[in-house]
């Protein structure tokens, strides 16, 4: 994952996310002089579980527990009833396009799948002491 042009200069650290399928789900790339952080990597792979199993959304600087972004509506008709607050998405809507929901509420909503995520990968680390602070 080094650019061609620059084959003898230092190298960079990649971690892939990949999913039971074998698809990349995600590619984080850091410079060898920039640090890794074993809990960026792990909320990443609770955001991407939580959109597999609820189909929400995660803004920057999420962590479990922080309001999660409903997707935008793909018809008209569903834009008209967000911005008429008639969208049974139980949402808080700031326009049609974005509306957060409360992650302490989507357990109680059916999931996509099976994914485990009653408890994030970040929680469950700190609640067996494996990593700290």
């Amino acid at each position: 994952m080094v650019n061609p042009d620059r084959v003898f200069e230092e190298s960079v650290r990649d971690a892939f996310i990949i999913n039971p399928e074998g698809r990349i789900r995600a590619i984080i790339t850091y410079p060898v002089s920039c640090g890794r952080n074993t809990y960026e990597i792990l909320r990443v792979i609770d955001s991407l579980q939580l959109t597999d199993g609820y189909n929400l959304y995660t803004p920057a600087n999420w962590m479990p527990g922080d309001p999660v972004i409903v997707p935008p509506p793909h018809t008209l008709e569903e834009a008209m009833q967000r911005t008429k607050g008639e969208s049974e998405i139980s949402a808080n809507c700031n326009s049609w396009y974005l509306c957060y929901k409360d992650y302490n509420t989507i357990n109680n909503t059916t999931q996509n799948n099976n994914t485990n995520s009653d408890i994030s990968s970040v929680q469950k680390l700190k609640k067996n002491k494996f990593l700290s602070q």
